[in-house]
């Protein structure tokens, strides 16, 4: 195995498995099975590992694994039963934000832009992600049970699938580094910095949110 199938092998272990935990303490406690949300996030992250692919993104391997591990869930909610399907903000927001990002994509083609499409499927896509925190967030703000063990774990292992993304696949941190001489050798593109960062937007978004929300769960 090649190196960079070996790290991409690593990142999908981490972004699918960090769901076992959360599968665990969904089997022992059904009611923290939400399909509404598992379900508006798998179409979420099969349209940022599509159009991260179609743009030859690295990180798509993160949204794939993301991808099946919602997906995951879903069928097990209704394997298990008693399961609840709660249409809170975050998954309107979810919902709204992908059916915008859609509906921008589709004037996009038919207005003759359609190599944009992909791009707007994605940066769309992740704006919609980093929006439906907020709700969590605002639940952790205000006096709050204490999350499970099982959550923790989850997180945990979310939080080192992003930074493996970031530091190993798509070399982030590397990237920033090279001047543009040596960066337009090694990509054959010219260096600009917001495209670098915007190829990285979902794994940044996650480096950020994800410590945030476990901050403010766990305190």
């Amino acid at each position: 195995m090649s190196a960079t199938m070996l790290r991409k092998a690593l990142v999908f272990f981490f972004s699918f498995g960090a769901y076992v935990p959360l599968a665990i303490g969904g089997w022992q406690h059904p009611e923290e099975l939400n399909i509404a949300t598992y379900g508006a996030w798998t179409i979420l992250t099969l349209t940022l590992t599509y159009a991260a692919i179609i743009q030859k993104y690295e990180g798509w391997i993160l949204t794939f694994g993301f991808f099946f591990g919602n997906l995951a869930m879903v069928l097990l909610s209704l394997g298990r039963g008693g399961y609840t399907f709660n249409l809170g903000p975050a998954e309107y927001i979810v919902l709204y934000g992908f059916i915008s990002t859609i509906f921008v994509a589709t004037v996009m083609w038919f207005l003759g832009h359609k190599g944009d499409v992909p791009r707007v499927l994605y940066v769309g896509s992740v704006v919609a992600d980093i929006a439906s925190f907020y709700p969590q967030i605002k639940q952790y703000l205000v006096p709050h049970s204490a999350p499970t063990f099982w959550i923790f774990i989850g997180y945990a292992m979310f939080l080192i699938g992003v930074t493996l993304t970031i530091v190993l696949v798509e070399q982030l941190p590397n990237k920033l580094r090279m001047d543009e001489k040596q960066y337009a050798k090694v990509h054959q593109k010219p260096k600009k910095i917001l495209l670098i960062l915007e190829e990285s937007f979902f794994s940044i978004e996650n480096m950020i949110l994800l410590p945030l929300t476990v901050y403010l769960m766990a305190r």
